[in-house]
C-alpha cells in the first residue's frame, strides 16, 4: 500500500454537476429495462446480465458453511478476481461484479452490498480482509481500495465517488461512514440535489483504529497508527500516531 505523510499532501477536489437521484424513465418499458441492465452490469449487455443473474440466482442463498464456501468458487465466473480460501455468506449483493477484485481469504458477511457503480468504478480488496454483516461499499464510479488484513465492522457505509484507500491492518468499528463526496449547497434558490457534488479522496493509512459511529468526510487523510474516538467526525487531516476525538475531531495527544 502507498505510504504518505499527511503534511505533504495536496487534496484534489472535483466538482461534478450531476443531479442526485437516478430517475426511472416515465415512459417506455425498454428504457426501464436497459437502465436496470446498465445499473447491475455497468453496461447495456444482455449476455452479461443473464450470466450474472443465473450465477447469483442459484448461489446467493445457499445455506450453511457449504454455501459460504461454494459462492466464491462459482462467482469466479463473473467477478473480476477471486482469490483462494474466500468465504461469502448468504444474501451478499454484488452489482457490476466484473469490477470487483478480491485477494485471498476475504470474508464477506451476510447482507453486504458491493457496488462499483458508474462506467469506471471499481472495488479492490487485499488479502485477509474482513467485512461484517450489513456493510455497504459503493464506489459510484470512483475507486475503493481495501488493504491486507483490514477489518470493517457491522453496518459500515463507504462511498468512494471521490476515491477511498484504506491501508493494511486498519480497523473500522461498527456504524462508521466514510464518504468521499458531499453536496454543493451554495445557492438557497435551487434544490441541493440539483447543484451537483464535490468529490475528494479519503486516505486512511495503515494500522488505524476508528471507533464506532464515527464519520470520515471527503478530503480527509488519517495518518498511520492514528486512533479516532467513537462518534468523532473527521473533517481535516489527522497526523500519524495521533489520538483524535470529538465533533469535529481534534487531536488530544500522540501515541508516540
Amino acid at each position: 500500500m502507498e505510504k504518505k505523510t499527511v503534511h505533504k499532501r495536496t487534496v484534489r477536489t472535483m466538482i461534478d454537476t450531476q443531479i442526485t437521484g437516478e430517475a426511472i424513465p416515465k415512459k417506455g418499458l425498454k428504457k426501464k429495462v436497459m437502465l436496470y441492465v446498465e445499473h447491475v452490469c455497468g453496461e447495456k449487455n444482455f449476455i452479461k446480465f443473464f450470466l450474472n443473474g443465473f450465477v447469483f440466482l442459484f448461489c446467493k442463498e445457499l445455506p450453511t458453511v457449504f454455501g459460504s464456501y461454494m459462492r466464491p468458487l462459482v462467482y469466479k465466473m463473473v467477478l473480476g478476481k477471486v482469490g483462494h480460501g474466500c468465504l461469502f455468506e448468504r444474501s451478499v449483493r454484488i452489482d457490476i461484479p466484473s469490477r470487483f477484485f478480491i485477494g485471498d481469504r476475504v470474508f464477506l458477511g451476510q447482507n453486504c452490498w458491493i457496488n462499483p457503480g458508474g462506467k469506471t468504478g471499481e472495488i479492490r480488496f487485499g488479502n485477509d480482509a474482513f467485512v461484517a454483516h450489513f456493510c455497504t461499499l459503493r464506489a459510484e464510479g470512483g475507486r475503493i481500495i481495501i488493504g491486507n488484513n483490514a477489518q470493517i465492522s457491522r453496518n459500515c457505509y463507504l462511498n468512494g465517488a471521490g476515491d477511498i484507500e484504506i491501508g493494511d491492518d486498519t480497523m473500522l468499528g461498527p456504524n462508521i461512514s466514510v464518504v468521499s463526496v458531499s453536496h454543493v449547497h451554495s445557492r438557497p434558490d435551487i434544490p441541493m440535489r440539483l447543484q451537483g457534488v464535490k468529490k475528494a479522496r479519503i486516505h486512511i493509512e495503515s494500522d488505524v483504529w476508528i471507533g464506532a459511529n464515527a464519520t470520515v468526510s471527503a478530503g480527509a487523510t488519517i495518518g498511520k497508527g492514528a486512533v479516532v474516538g467513537a462518534g468523532a467526525v473527521v473533517t481535516k487531516d489527522i497526523p500519524p500516531y495521533s489520538i483524535a476525538v470529538g465533533v469535529p475531531a481534534k487531536v488530544i495527544r500522540s501515541r508516540e
